[in-house]
């Protein structure tokens, strides 16, 4: 039996192999079909196409995925990979206090700062970045909340633990900046059963 990319095991895969035995799937979308952009608040700058290839984002803006809001417990698991431009981002805990969005960004930002790990609201990292992977490859990003403490693996590895007073709350979203083009091939939602 051939494994693909989401089952693979690596540095921290154990951790994500429980979660996701015991996990119940809130979303889970390749976007080849055209009708999964609706499940997204976007502004008109942002486009939004699907493809065999996936869900294409192109622009500068942040598309707020229409789901209830996560509060505990919860893996995000994102492929994409920036075609051109100067970055993406996935956003956890957002909320909208117009016209600012409030949460905490993972993002992906390849003129010289790597991935990033910001309080959207203050625009400080939360951590230093991590200079790595500024190759626009595609990426599998894992972001994963227990008991208040979010950890981030970038292809099969831990690159960021941060924890929490309160647990980050609200909902998942989705940033490109600088007229860029990211290609999202996959993202699966899940919560730990209870």
């Amino acid at each position: 039996m051939t494994l693909n990319r989401w089952h693979r095991i690596g540095t921290g895969g154990l951790a994500l192999l429980v979660f996701g035995l015991l996990a119940t799937h809130l979303f889970a979308t390749t976007f080849i079909d055209l009708k999964n952009t609706v499940d997204w608040d976007a502004p008109k700058e942002l486009v939004l196409t699907s493809s065999d290839e996936g869900l294409k984002m192109t622009g500068t803006g942040v598309a707020i995925l229409a789901q209830p809001e996560l509060d505990n417990d919860y893996r995000v698991r994102i492929r994409a990979q920036l075609l051109t431009g100067k970055g993406y981002g996935i956003f956890l805990a957002v909320r909208k206090n117009a016209p600012l969005i409030e949460g905490i960004g993972f993002q992906y930002d390849p003129g010289g700062k790597g991935f990033r790990l910001v309080n959207l609201t203050t625009d400080k990292d939360l951590m230093p970045p991590v200079i790595i992977a500024t190759d626009n490859l595609e990426h599998e990003i894992v972001l994963m909340v227990t008991d208040g403490v979010l950890r981030i693996d970038v292809d099969d590895t831990e690159i960021f633990r941060h924890e929490f007073p309160d647990p980050p709350a609200g909902k998942i979203a989705l940033r490109v900046w600088g007229n860029s083009e990211v290609q999202i091939h996959a993202l699966d939602i899940s919560r730990r059963r209870r």
